[in-house]
Formats: C-alpha cells, sequence, structure tokens
C-alpha cells in the first residue's frame, strides 16, 4: 500500500490546494521540501515538473518514505531545518506545518533565504488562531485553563494569519493567500468520498478575502524577490 492510498480525506482535499499554490516549471528546477515526513508532496511536485529534495529529521520516516517514493526525480536527506546542509539551488522550498514548531520562527525564514534562488517560490502553511477551530481552542482554554496547541504538544506558537504574514520581510513578496477549513463532519464518510457538495462544505478552501484570512490552515505562496 502506498503512502498515499492511505491518506485521509483531509490530507486529500488539502493536497489539492497546494497543487494549486505551486506553480509550474518549464526546465529543470529543483524544490527542497522542508519536514517533508512521509513525502506526502513527492507526487504534486514531480508533476509540476520538479526534482524533489525531501528533508527531515526523522530517519525512520524517511526510511519509510524512501519505500514509498522510488522515483529517480525523488531525493530524500536528513536535516534540521534550523541549520539547512544545502546550498541555494532551490527554485521552489515547501514548508507545510513547521514554523509553529520552532522556538524562533525567523530563523526557519533566514534558512530559507539561503537555500532558495532569486525569483524562486514558497509555499508555506500554519494553523490559523483566527479560525472556527482557533475560536473553539480560546473557548476550551477559558473554561478548562489548558493553553490550545492546535492538536499538537510540540507546537510553541499558533500565530493568527495576520501574525504569520507579518513575519516575511522585504525579500520576499506575498503572491496568494489560501484559507483551508477543517469544518465538523455533516455526514458519513462514504457520502464525503462519493459526492463533491459533501467534501466540499467540509473541507473548504478560498483565496478570496476576508475568508482567506480566517480558515483552520493559512497557505501562502511567496516570491523569493532580489533586495539591492
Amino acid at each position: 500500500m502506498t503512502i498515499r492510498s492511505s491518506w485521509s480525506l483531509f490530507d486529500v482535499e488539502r493536497s489539492k490546494c497546494l497543487a494549486s499554490l505551486i506553480p509550474s516549471t518549464p526546465s529543470t528546477a529543483y524544490a527542497l521540501d522542508l519536514g517533508c515526513g512521509l513525502g506526502l508532496m513527492t507526487e504534486i511536485v514531480g508533476k509540476k515538473g520538479y526534482t524533489y529534495v525531501g528533508l527531515d529529521i526523522s530517519k525512520n520516516a524517511l526510511l519509510k518514505a524512501h519505500e514509498s517514493n522510488s522515483t529517480d526525480y525523488v531525493h530524500f536527506l536528513q536535516g534540521d531545518v534550523d541549520s539547512l546542509p544545502l546550498k541555494r539551488l532551490f527554485k521552489l522550498v515547501i514548508a507545510l506545518e513547521i514554523i509553529e514548531h520552532l522556538q524562533d520562527p525567523r530563523n526557519l525564514l533566514v534558512a530559507i533565504n539561503k537555500v532558495l534562488l532569486d525569483n524562486g517560490y514558497l509555499v508555506i502553511s500554519t494553523p490559523n488562531r483566527v479560525s472556527l477551530e482557533g475560536f473553539k481552542g480560546k473557548m476550551e482554554e477559558i473554561i478548562l485553563k489548558k493553553r490550545w496547541n492546535a492538536w499538537n504538544m510540540e507546537h510553541k506558537y499558533i500565530f493568527s494569519s495576520f501574525e504569520f504574514l507579518s513575519l516575511f520581510d522585504e525579500n520576499f513578496s506575498l503572491i496568494q493567500v489560501l484559507g483551508y477549513y477543517f469544518l465538523p463532519k455533516i455526514a458519513s464518510e462514504r457520502f464525503e468520498q462519493k459526492w463533491w457538495f459533501g467534501r466540499h462544505l467540509r473541507f473548504l478552501n478560498t483565496h478570496q478575502w476576508p475568508l482567506s484570512f480566517l480558515g483552520f490552515q493559512t497557505i501562502a505562496l511567496l516570491k523569493k524577490v532580489r533586495v539591492n
């Protein structure tokens, strides 16, 4: 069984969002997937024309990723995003659900800037505090006196979409923001799998402001600009 065949509907629908954001490349180019885990982005990136390089600190995750992705355009490396062991040769960098794990989020952007080519693209995402899930979490904090961590105890900080986008300095130009929603289940899993309408209601995504800033996940496409 491949990794993709075991995806949840959440992963399937989010992958479509990400595919819509990633620009295709007409010539040979490299893409770096930071914190790649099991390599869920390999097929999407390959279809866009890139040679895929996945980097993760977990050796076990990389072994599983390699077992499921044995093609010429896919490579995996073990390493830490805080000290990327790579040169500036990537036209695309992907950083999904990483920045909220770091003690100093700006270190990630500095590292990305060092490996991303001028006019290269960055696709980056993080949970959004200003969302329905965030509101629910805030209520739990008030009632239960327990910090909301967006379902992961390893998260250091949960940004609002506005705080998240304010992290990017003059090296990055914002192209598009997508809000990805994870709404309560309204029907059976079978209904959601069979009918687009059921999936669309639950896994809504939009580029339209202000809804693009209110999804459970904020996904952004940015372009690196040359700073004189």
